[in-house]
């Protein structure tokens, strides 16, 4: 029978007994600690931000479990978590790091780290995320295999070939592009902009959201000109960067960039395909 002294048993083959969790370590071997031992986890990587812009920072939150005995800093030996993109800390490009003297009483903690964005980064690559605790091994745990998670941030191609659809008279706007081919994107986000009269250009609005390609904006005013923007965004709330602008005026009768319908433009319908959750 097991002792509490006893940190790690290796055994061939051997149901845990109560008090013992089990991970599999490979195809013939179980790793089982006691539940008194002092274990820390990355139990899961939530993106705050949702735009990643070169040389600037994106928040992500750690969630941090500790089972086992309390625990507390010595003075001498802190609980390290650090984030490194694209391999593990100490081998990829430094994001982020953190002190801990201390985890909540519950064993349960979120720890936000604020993560340093490579300055040098293709706006349709997938960055990995790699996020280690302990990594030097200075508080004796019973596993540290479950300290290492890792999380693929951006790569979203922004929609393509937006344009707008007004008819003489009409008070909206319908917004049309073409469906995403990548499985990420999980719905869209419409940005507008007014032209104003001296020819300048208001700061862009966030007026809405779609789960297809296709939009109708009921809130334009009579006369007014604008200019819209779609941007793609995945399950977890990221955004990619924007798509082309299309230019829309009102009691107009040849729109910049719009379906020909007696006037003069494009006349191709793309198919509004909604996006399959």
């Amino acid at each position: 029978m097991l002792q509490t002294e006893d940190v790690q048993k290796t055994l061939h083959y051997r149901l845990p007994d109560t008090g013992l969790k089990g991970e599999p370590l490979d195809s013939s071997l179980l790793q089982f600690t006691l539940d008194s031992d002092l274990d820390f986890s990355v139990v899961e990587l939530l993106p705050v931000s949702t735009r990643l812009i070169p040389g600037d920072t994106f928040d992500l939150d750690v969630v941090l479990r500790r089972q086992g005995t309390e625990w507390l800093d010595d003075g001498s030996h802190p609980l390290s978590v650090e984030a490194a993109w694209r391999a593990t800390p100490g081998v990829g490009e430094r994001a982020a790091s953190e002190l801990l003297s201390s985890l909540d009483s519950s064993g349960m903690q979120t720890l936000r780290l604020s993560l340093r964005v490579p300055t040098e980064i293709d706006p349709a690559e997938r960055l990995a995320l790699h996020v280690a605790l302990n990594r030097a091994g200075d508080i004796r745990e019973a596993n540290m295999r479950n300290n290492l998670a890792w999380i693929e941030l951006g790569g979203l191609l922004p929609p393509e070939d937006l344009r707008s659809l007004l008819r003489a008279g009409d008070r909206h706007v319908v917004l049309q592009w073409q469906a995403a081919s990548d499985p990420q994107v999980a719905s869209y986000e419409i940005e507008r902009a007014r032209v104003l009269p001296d020819g300048s250009q208001s700061a862009w609005s966030l007026i809405g959201a779609s789960r297809t390609n296709g939009f109708i904006d009921l809130t334009t005013l009579t006369g007014a000109t604008y200019v819209y923007r779609v941007r793609g965004v995945s399950e977890n709330g990221l955004v990619s960067a924007a798509s082309n602008e299309t230019l829309a005026k009102q009691d107009i009768r040849i729109p910049i960039g719009v379906f020909n319908d007696g006037f003069d433009g494009d006349d191709t319908w793309l198919p509004l395909d909604p996006i399959q959750p």
